[in-house]
């Protein structure tokens, strides 16, 4: 037996294992932090403009990387199989 490789098991066998779904606790994790981003970003940009300050190259770069964020997490998620694989 090849040590790299676990026991060979037939499709029954495996079918009859426990198999743990974790996520929807990925799920409301990535939920959470997302909106906690957003929340901090959007405040950051709300004092800037509240108190006439100029944005400055790291406010924009924090923008870009928001919106670079959203782009794969809404991607995978909507390729979510539900058994524990992201297709994308």
């Amino acid at each position: 037996m090849d040590l790299g490789q676990g026991p060979s098991l037939t499709p029954e066998q495996f079918a009859a294992l426990p198999h743990d779904d974790s996520g929807s606790n990925l799920l409301v994790s990535i939920w959470i932090l997302a909106s906690l981003a957003t929340i901090f970003l959007a405040l950051r940009v709300y004092c800037k403009w509240f108190r006439n300050h100029t944005m400055w190259w790291d406010d924009y770069v924090l923008i870009a990387a928001w919106v670079c964020r959203g782009i794969p997490v809404s991607y995978c998620l909507g390729r979510w199989d539900g058994a524990n694989t992201l297709t994308c």
